[in-house]
């Protein structure tokens, strides 16, 4: 028996609240969770702007239940909260590299990505570094000095001094005695065939390509190649011997 007058009065109350919410009107100005009702849109919907400034056209229905709050920023706080503290708790206080992030400064950002932290390098420096950039940073920029560093060390005992003694007027003197190339399709050093059918002469000097003319025969213009050596190379090769 009570089971059963349990049953007839939550069918009642259940009624009861249907009725209420198909006889309540909706205002404009009148505020479900994040919305603003601005005016009717139809017959079941109401414009609304959201908090963040969206404006929609929102069920009636869905007003009235609550299941329809923003228009979809409240969600997006609330995933975000979750994901910062999530995130503060993997990091903060750990040794990433060479960088132990102390804080989380209190910026209003659209991404855990962008989440900014303040961040105390073993050299002794503060620096700020987003959650991005620390996944991919271990250090203030120190450990990349050290490792340029030691890799020029490296250079100089391998022979970057003897590449500096090879140097005359700013020319490394081996580099003038370099062999044909592959892509060169004259089969003379310093000479290309233009489009026109022309040969072209040229000679590179610190860096810079020096014309030497555009001739009719592939021999005229190998002959003038030779002479751009005569004229360029030879004297810093004399001087390369005198050394």
């Amino acid at each position: 028996m009570g089971s059963l007058k349990f049953r007839f009065y939550f069918k009642l109350s259940k009624r009861l609240k249907n009725h209420v919410g198909r006889k309540r009107k909706i205002h404009t100005g009148d505020k479900f969770g994040y919305w603003t009702v601005l005016s009717k849109a139809d017959k079941r919907r109401y414009l609304c702007r959201c908090q963040c400034g969206t404006v929609k056209a929102v069920d009636y229905g869905s007003l009235l239940s609550g299941s329809s709050k923003s228009c979809g920023c409240l969600y997006r706080a609330k995933r975000r909260k979750i994901d910062e503290a999530r995130i503060d708790k993997l990091i903060l206080d750990q040794k990433l590299g060479r960088l132990t992030p102390l804080k989380r400064l209190p910026d209003e950002v659209d991404s855990a990505a962008n989440l900014r932290y303040l961040c105390k390098c073993d050299c002794g420096r503060e620096v700020v570094m987003t959650y991005g950039q620390l996944k991919k940073t271990r250090s203030c920029g120190c450990l990349r000095k050290e490792t340029s560093a030691a890799l020029m060390d490296g250079i100089k005992e391998d022979g970057y001094d003897k590449i500096q003694d090879a140097r005359i007027d700013g020319t490394i003197t081996y580099s003038l005695e370099q062999k044909i190339r592959k892509n060169n399709t004259s089969g003379v050093k310093g000479v290309s065939r233009t489009k026109s059918g022309k040969y072209r002469a040229y000679i590179n000097l610190r860096r810079t390509q020096i014309n030497l003319g555009y001739y009719d025969t592939l021999e005229e213009a190998a002959l003038a190649r030779r002479e751009g050596e005569k004229l360029y190379y030879e004297p810093i090769l004399e001087k390369a011997d005198k050394k």
